[in-house]
């Protein structure tokens, strides 16, 4: 039976770019091959979102839920308050420390009032939504909202995590440190997914505390392959690889393309394949020292190097005189504010490596730009991908 009006997709992404951005593609896709899609996130996150293509405009609208501010509480008596210790204007993880992460997450849950009204008056046919709003599935169930997961990481990080009932009633296996430098016990087939030890000390009090949900995946057959299958067995629900989201045109404004212009003019002045892209994207937490040791390797490497930096006031520094120095001798260009295209960056002739951390961005540049990496494990519970890719002869650890 045909339907007269067309399919209606809400997304609702978790406050941070490194699963904006994946959920903007997905909603671009969604869009450009006629479905209506409503794209929910904060009002300062969507005005810093790409502005829609042309050519999905008539099917794609940014919903805007204002965060609780730090004075406010949810209009919701069933929403959980905001937290009094979010900085002022912070709307994403970006715009916080590491330890303020846990007060934008109480502000988030006071959304849940917002987005019941939305969804209740909307009523799309579908929403997908991320690992954080543990309150919306129920919401979703009795209103008769179709719902998805979308995870943004690979199959493989599922199958790593575990059952999810495991995680939700607190009965990992895995209890100590070294339980983590092998493979799951629940991967019935040869794996190298493990941390070394000083991986693993680094972060297991982070993995202890942020195990959570029910995944779904983000993949593709050709790569994930067995971990496929596993993920679905672990996760007891149908699990969709989307493969790459081939992102959809953006028109550029003004600032962008001025922005581009310049970057560009500096890459045509280089040879081809010279040049080593540098980013490490908004979610690694980088310390002073390793900071200050890749901007002197760099500088010594003698290399010339493109490096989008993304500084946050009295996160921290360049040596003195650096940025000055590299750009004189014509060896560096450091990118520190605003726009940066890096699917441009990468796309040009003169880019011969990525240093990068392992995000989204460094899977665009491995399966879509074909552009060679070399990672950095600053994201804090990565540690087993080496040992992935290391398999599947993709790199080496």
């Amino acid at each position: 039976m045909m339907m007269d009006r067309p399919l209606h997709v809400a997304l609702f992404p978790w406050l941070a770019f490194g699963h904006l951005i994946p959920y903007l593609e997905l909603a671009k896709a969604l869009a450009l091959r006629g479905i209506k899609v409503s794209y929910i996130s904060t009002p300062r996150n969507n005005q810093r979102l790409p502005k829609t293509p042309p050519s999905i405009v008539s099917n794609f609208t940014y919903v805007s839920l204002p965060l609780p501010s730090s004075s406010s509480s949810s209009s919701s008596s069933s929403s959980p308050s905001s937290s009094p210790n979010l900085p002022a204007n912070a709307e994403a993880t970006r715009d916080v420390r590491y330890e303020e992460i846990p007060y934008l997450k109480s502000a988030f849950d006071a959304l849940q009032g917002p987005m019941e009204h939305f969804l209740e008056n909307a009523r799309p046919d579908w929403i997908v939504y991320d690992f954080a709003p543990y309150w919306l599935p129920p919401i979703a169930s009795r209103l008769g909202i179709h719902r998805a997961f979308f995870s943004i990481f690979h199959a493989s990080t599922i199958c790593f995590f575990g059952p999810p009932m495991n995680l939700l009633k607190d009965k990992d296996p895995r209890t100590k440190p070294e339980d983590f430098t092998v493979p799951p016990t629940w991967i019935h087939f040869p794996s190298n997914m493990a941390f070394r030890l000083h991986e693993i000390l680094k972060v297991f009090d982070i993995l202890q505390v942020n195990q959570s949900g029910s995944p779904t995946s983000l993949g593709c057959n050709e790569f994930d392959g067995e971990y496929m299958k596993a993920s679905q067995a672990v996760a007891e629900k149908p699990v969709i690889p989307v493969g790459i989201l081939p992102p959809v045109p953006s028109p550029e404004d003004e600032e962008e393309s001025q922005n581009w212009v310049a970057i560009k003019e500096w890459l045509n002045e280089r040879q081809p394949n010279s040049v080593v892209y540098v980013a490490f994207g908004s979610e690694a937490k980088i310390s002073q020292d390793e900071i200050t040791e890749v901007a002197m390797g760099l500088d010594q490497s003698g290399l010339h190097f493109l490096w989008a930096l993304k500084k946050s006031e009295n996160d921290y520094s360049l040596p003195e005189g650096y940025e000055e120095r590299v750009s004189e001798k014509g060896q560096g260009m450091v990118l520190s504010n605003g726009w940066v295209p890096q699917l441009r960056i990468l796309g040009h002739g003169s880019v011969g490596a990525f240093l990068t951390h392992c995000g989204w961005g460094l899977r665009l540049s491995l399966w879509s730009m074909g552009c060679p990496w070399c990672a950095c494990l600053w994201v804090r519970s990565r540690g087993w991908w080496p040992g992935l890719w290391s398999g599947k002869k993709l790199g080496w650890k």
